[in-house]
């Protein structure tokens, strides 16, 4: 009998240890990726007049916005281009927009516009809307947080936050 308890025993050793070193890794192997991403055609890279950021890449790193102008003279706009596609879209509404940004589940796309105010629209298409009516400062990117705040900065370097869904901008730190 304390035979059997001993071999039971240490087959449920092995077993375990077999199960431990079967087991794959916690840590996932990292995958280096190269691809172009060509502007679309007859449009330029706003790089030389750029105030905020040229481009923005997704949270789920399916997306890529690009700010461009058709020509010269003509106002940026934000193209929105899935990278498992070739062609970018137009954002609605993004004429004379600077500064991308990208909500945190992906699924929207927000922007200062041409008018300095922070707008919003869903990346499968719908309406566009305003967040803030205050002045964002097309320098500088919002950021858009998991709890539902966008932070900005204002032209006069005020930093604040107002919520995704639109209202009233709140100061960040009290005036001295």
């Amino acid at each position: 009998r304390l035979t059997m308890l001993v071999g039971a025993a240490a087959l449920m050793v092995v077993g375990v240890a077999a199960g431990f070193a079967l087991k794959p890794s916690a840590r996932a192997a990292t995958e280096v990726i190269r691809f172009r991403a060509p502007i679309p055609e007859g449009t330029r890279l706003n790089l030389l007049g750029v105030v905020g950021d040229a481009f923005a890449i997704s949270p789920d790193g399916k997306w890529l916005a690009l700010v461009a102008r058709p020509s010269r003279d003509a106002a940026t706009n934000i193209y929105l281009r899935r990278l498992d596609q070739l062609d970018a879209t137009v954002v609605p509404g993004s004429n004379g927009a600077e500064s991308p940004f990208f909500s945190p589940d992906s699924r929207e796309i927000g922007f200062i516009a041409g008018d300095g105010r922070l707008r919003r629209t869903a990346i499968a298409g719908g309406a566009v809307s305003t967040i803030s009516n205050s002045e964002a400062d097309p320098r500088s990117v919002p950021a858009w947080s998991e709890n539902g705040q966008i932070y900005f900065r204002s032209p006069n370097f005020e930093m604040f936050s107002v919520a995704a869904g639109g209202g009233e901008p709140r100061p960040l730190l009290d005036a001295p």
